[in-house]
């Protein structure tokens, strides 16, 4: 048997994930006591733990889910460059809904075989295997402060989906652009342009780089953007080292400085 206070909470919730498989498989198992009594040890060992050393997971307390979340969605856009906030927004409320439902606490684990950037599901896990574990046998306490926990999570979710809609209002390029000030800076830069296929291709490089424009946008669907939007029909981009000037690298800094970027 491990000492769940030395162990470190990624170790602690591999382990709990390990008695979770036990309880699951084993429901008429004679041990199923001994089996609840060490996951009751575990999770409360995770729950101090990542709230003493700011560690999310999905039980973890409000204060630790907040001064990650940003963190949380920079890596997941950063994963998955197709999504955008709206979606892991979505996903994390769904998330949060899956382990609370009718009142009761469920640990779900599994694998997710693959995401899915089409239709209905986009930015979504599909193909996922998954296992449910309601937590009914939680102690009184720590079932209460996790409640709660879940219940401050999905009203600041509520909030911040809010916040991402009233941004996709001033982003209305938003499968290009991830901001409205991206676009702005976009629309700002695009009354200096001169020589359209250099001055767009050093636009596009420019910004992709800085990400504001979606790592997973090709130069093809940025064209035919141009083109659709705007009537500005140009051929293949250049390459940043071939289309950057110092004028255009002065002016573009300058231009972000103006939003906030």
């Amino acid at each position: 048997m491990y000492n769940a206070d030395s162990l470190r909470p990624e170790k602690l919730l591999d382990n709990l994930i390990g008695v979770s498989r036990k309880i699951t498989d084993n429901s008429d198992d004679s041990n199923i006591t001994s089996y609840r009594y060490e996951f009751c040890e575990l999770f409360n060992e995770l729950y101090r733990k990542s709230t003493e050393m700011n560690w999310h997971w999905l039980f973890c307390c409000f204060s630790v889910y907040e001064s990650n979340f940003k963190n949380l969605m920079t890596d997941y856009l950063s994963k998955y460059p197709d999504a955008n906030e709206k979606y892991f927004i979505e996903l994390e409320i769904e998330n949060l809904n899956n382990s609370f439902r009718n009142g009761v606490l469920h640990f779900y684990f599994g694998i997710r075989l693959s995401w899915d950037f089409t239709g209905s599901q986009y930015g979504k896990g599909v193909n996922t295997i998954n296992r449910d574990l309601p937590l009914d046998f939680l102690d009184y306490e720590i079932k209460n402060k996790v409640i709660n926990s879940q219940k401050r999570k999905l009203d600041f979710l509520k909030l911040e989906k809010e916040n991402s809609k009233n941004e996709l209002q001033s982003n209305p390029h938003s499968r290009i652009f991830k901001r409205g000030a991206h676009f702005k800076l976009f629309e700002y830069l695009k009354e200096s342009v001169k020589n359209e296929l250099a001055d767009y291709s050093f636009i596009f490089r420019a910004m992709q780089k800085d990400k504001f424009i979606y790592e997973g946008i090709k130069e093809k669907e940025f064209r035919s953007w141009l083109n659709d939007t705007y009537g500005i029909s140009i051929g293949k981009l250049k390459l940043h080292d071939y289309c950057k000037t110092q004028s255009k690298v002065s002016n573009y800094g300058t231009s972000k400085l103006l939003y906030n970027l």
